[in-house]
């Protein structure tokens, strides 16, 4: 027995979990790249260098990712079907053609 039976199984567990934040942490370094501080120029030899951390918050709402999941689900089906007559499109001239060119060839 597999955890989730049916292909929307997942989803509907999804639509019940809470809301979680999460928390990211980055290190930034006070003289290298982009300058996040206003802490002197960064030639200056006096400043130490010193890596500092910035935290990012991240709020996940997994009732919300749902509906964008199904979203992108359903646009890939519609471009899917898309993708299938054409296939079926060029499938049917190859065979038309794959007719003619023996043809052509004897006159």
């Amino acid at each position: 027995m597999t955890r989730f039976e049916n292909w929307d199984s997942h989803f509907l567990e999804l639509m019940n979990m809470p809301d979680e934040r999460l928390i990211i942490q980055a290190r930034r370094s006070q003289t290298q790249g982009r300058r996040l501080f206003n802490s002197g120029s960064k030639n200056n030899p006096y400043l130490q260098e010193q890596e500092h951390y910035i935290e990012v918050p991240i709020d996940i709402h997994p009732s919300s990712f749902v509906p964008r999941v199904m979203s992108v689900r359903e646009q890939i089906a519609r471009e899917f079907v898309i993708d299938l007559d054409l296939i079926r499109i060029f499938n049917d001239q190859s065979k038309f053609y794959s007719c003619i060119v023996p043809l052509l060839r004897t006159t």
